[in-house]
This record gives C-alpha cells, sequence and structure tokens, in this order.
C-alpha cells in the first residue's frame, strides 16, 4: 500500500537559444537608436551645393519661358533620381530591430529560459524603441517651441 511518492523534480532551464539572439539584436537595435543621426551624417552622401541647384533651376525656368515665347509645348522633365539617404532609414531599421530583440526576448520567457537574459532583451529592446521615439518627440516638442516664439515675436510686434 505505499505508494511510490515521485521525487521533487528540479525544471531545468533551457538554453538561452532565443535569448541571446534577443539581446545581441536588441544591443544592436538600441546602439542604432542613440547614434543614428551621427551615422547617417557620416554615410549620407553630401548635399547638391546651392549654387548648382539654382543654376539647374533658374536654367529649368528660362527653358520654359523661351518655349513659352516661341509657342511650343515644354516636355515635362524627367524627375532627378534622388541617392538612397541613411537618414531616413536607420530609424526604421533601429525600431523593427528593436521590436525584434524585444519579442525573441518575450517568446525567450515563454520558452522558459533564463528570465535574467530573456528579461534583459525585452528591456533593451523596449528601450531602443523609446529612445528613437524619443528623439522624433524631442524634434517634434522643438519644432512646436519655434513655431510659438514666432508666433509671440509676430503678435508683439502688432
Amino acid at each position: 500500500m505505499g505508494e511510490a511518492v515521485p521525487e521533487p523534480t528540479t525544471t531545468l532551464r533551457r538554453r538561452g537559444w532565443v535569448g541571446w539572439p534577443g539581446l545581441v539584436t536588441a544591443l544592436v537595435a538600441l546602439a542604432l537608436a542613440a547614434c543614428g543621426p551621427w551615422l547617417a551624417g557620416l554615410l549620407d552622401p553630401p548635399p547638391v551645393p546651392v549654387e548648382e541647384r539654382a543654376a539647374e533651376v533658374a536654367g529649368r525656368i528660362k527653358d520654359r519661358v523661351v518655349a513659352k515665347l516661341r509657342g511650343q509645348k515644354l516636355a515635362p522633365a524627367a524627375p532627378r533620381a534622388e541617392p538612397f539617404r541613411w537618414s531616413r532609414a536607420l530609424p526604421g531599421i533601429a525600431v523593427a530591430l528593436g521590436v525584434a530583440g524585444l519579442s525573441l526576448g518575450v517568446l525567450g520567457l515563454v520558452r522558459r529560459e533564463d528570465a535574467r537574459l530573456a528579461g534583459s532583451a525585452v528591456a533593451v529592446g523596449a528601450a531602443a524603441v523609446v529612445v528613437q521615439w524619443a528623439v522624433l518627440i524631442a524634434g517634434a516638442v522643438l519644432f512646436l517651441l519655434l513655431v510659438a516664439l514666432v508666433m509671440s515675436a509676430f503678435q508683439g510686434a502688432g
């Protein structure tokens, strides 16, 4: 009548097959979010000089005026291909990598991997997203402050 009482088993933690890639991805995302503006400045092609752009616009205006005076119909100019700008791509890449790191961290928690590792991936991934959005929100707030400053200057002058 002595039933065998099972020995208490210890739950074995799985290795960090999802937690480590999540943490690495989240760290890369945080680095991109923090250093994105400086990296974009280094990687973007140099801007077209103002003189060159002004000469191009003046040439197009001259061609239109000459065509109008001659009674000709000017064909629309082909749009110039814009070069790839890293400054437009890096914020999206940082947010995507942050969300990927956060998701892998959550998946690691669901798989019962080491909670510290998976939690770190979640925290760093969320921080990368927040840092990226904080930069955008700070830019919007600065823009609104500048608009308010200009509007108050015009109201005081009137």
